[in-house]
C-alpha cells in the first residue's frame, strides 16, 4: 500500500488504446517492402557482379573521379599531413560496404537506447517520482548517462578502436612514408575525435532531455558523456595501435580479439567509473550532507584526471609498439 502511490509503481493496467494500424495494413506494408528489396536485389546483382570482374565497364572510372573530386572538397581546410590520411580513410569507408554499413548498426542501438528512455518517461511521472524517493534523481541520472556512455564506447570498439588495424597489408606504406608514428597516430585521433565527442554528448544532451533534467544536470550530464567520448576515444586509437591485426579477415570482428576485448572492458570500466561518481555527487549535492567543492574533487574531478592519464598511457604504448613495427 506505501507504494502502490507511486507513479512508477503502479501496478494498475494501462488503459486500452486502438491500435493506428491495423494487421492487415501492417502485413501488406511488409509484404511491399519484401518485394522491393527483391526487385532491388535483382537489379543491382547483374551490375554488382560485373564490377567485381578483372574488367570493368567504361564510366567505373569516371564515377570514382567524381567521388574522389568530393572527398577532395570535404577535406580541403584539414592541413597538413592529416588531410592526406583523412581522405584515404574516407575513400576506404565509402568503397567498402563492410565499413559504412555498419553505420546502420549504430543508428539501429541509438534508436533503440531513445525509445526507451522516451516510453519510460511517457508511462511515468518522473518530476513526481522525485518527490516520493529521496535519491530519484541520482538514481534516474545514473541510470540514463550510463547507458549513454556505455553505448559510446560500444560505437567506438566499432568504429575507433579498427582504425590502425584497417591498414591492412598497406601498412608498409606508412612504414615507408616520410612521417612519425607519433604523426600518424595523431591524424587517427584527430579524425576520429570530433564525431566520437559529438555522439556522446549528444546522447547524453538527448537522454536528459528526455528524463526532464534541469539545466545543470543536464549541463553535467553533457560533461560527463563528452569526457567519456574524448578517453573512449584515445584509448580505442592507443589500444588499437598497441595490439594491431593487420591480417584480419573480417572487419566486424576485430574488436573480438584481445586488444578489442581489453578495449571494451577499460572504455567500459572507465563509463561506470565516471557515471557512479557523478551519480554520486548528484545524490551528495541533492542531500547537501558534503562540501559541494570537496565533493567535486573527490567525485567529479579526480576520476576525470584518471580517465585522462589513461588515455595519454595508452597513446604513448600505441606510438611505441608502432615505432617498433617500422623499425
Amino acid at each position: 500500500r506505501v507504494f502502490a502511490g507511486l507513479p512508477i509503481l503502479s501496478v494498475e493496467p494501462p488503459e486500452r488504446t486502438t491500435p493506428l494500424w491495423s494487421p492487415l495494413v501492417l502485413w501488406g506494408i511488409s509484404i511491399l517492402f519484401i518485394a522491393l528489396g527483391m526487385l532491388l536485389a535483382a537489379g543491382s546483382y547483374p551490375a554488382a557482379y560485373s564490377r567485381a570482374q578483372e574488367g570493368r565497364r567504361e564510366g567505373v572510372a569516371g564515377s570514382e573521379g567524381r567521388l574522389g573530386t568530393l572527398l577532395e572538397r570535404l577535406v580541403k581546410g584539414t592541413p597538413g599531413a592529416n588531410r592526406l590520411f583523412f581522405y584515404k580513410d574516407l575513400l576506404v569507408f565509402v568503397r567498402d560496404p563492410a565499413l559504412w554499413s555498419q553505420l546502420l548498426v549504430l543508428v539501429g542501438m541509438i534508436l533503440v537506447t531513445g525509445w526507451g528512455f522516451r516510453a519510460a518517461a511517457e508511462r511515468s511521472n518522473l518530476t513526481e517520482l522525485a518527490r516520493y524517493l529521496p535519491y530519484a534523481q541520482a538514481v534516474l541520472y545514473s541510470l540514463g548517462i550510463w547507458a549513454g556512455t556505455l553505448l559510446t564506447s560500444a560505437i567506438a570498439a566499432r568504429m575507433v578502436y579498427p582504425q590502425v588495424s584497417l591498414e591492412g597489408e598497406g601498412f608498409w606504406l606508412v612504414r615507408t612514408s616520410p612521417i612519425t608514428m607519433q604523426t600518424y597516430l595523431r591524424a587517427k585521433l584527430v579524425q576520429t575525435m570530433l564525431p566520437t565527442v559529438v555522439l556522446g554528448a549528444g546522447l547524453a544532451a538527448g537522454i536528459s532531455y528526455t528524463l526532464n533534467f534541469d539545466y545543470g544536470l543536464a549541463g553535467l550530464a553533457v560533461t560527463v558523456g563528452a569526457l567519456n567520448a574524448f578517453v573512449a576515444c584515445c584509448l580505442g586509437v592507443g589500444i588499437g595501435a598497441s595490439l594491431p591485426e593487420f591480417n584480419y579477415v573480417n572487419i566486424s570482428r576485430l574488436f573480438q580479439g584481445p586488444g578489442g576485448i581489453l578495449f571494451i572492458s577499460l572504455s567500459m570500466g572507465f563509463a561506470t567509473l565516471i557515471t557512479m561518481t557523478s551519480g554520486g555527487y548528484v545524490a551528495v549535492i541533492t542531500r547537501g550532507t558534503a562540501d559541494p567543492l570537496r565533493a567535486g574533487f573527490f567525485l567529479l574531478l579526480l576520476p576525470g584526471v584518471i580517465g585522462l592519464l589513461g588515455a595519454a598511457l595508452a597513446l604513448r604504448i600505441g606510438v611505441r609498439r608502432l615505432e617498433t613495427l617500422v623499425r
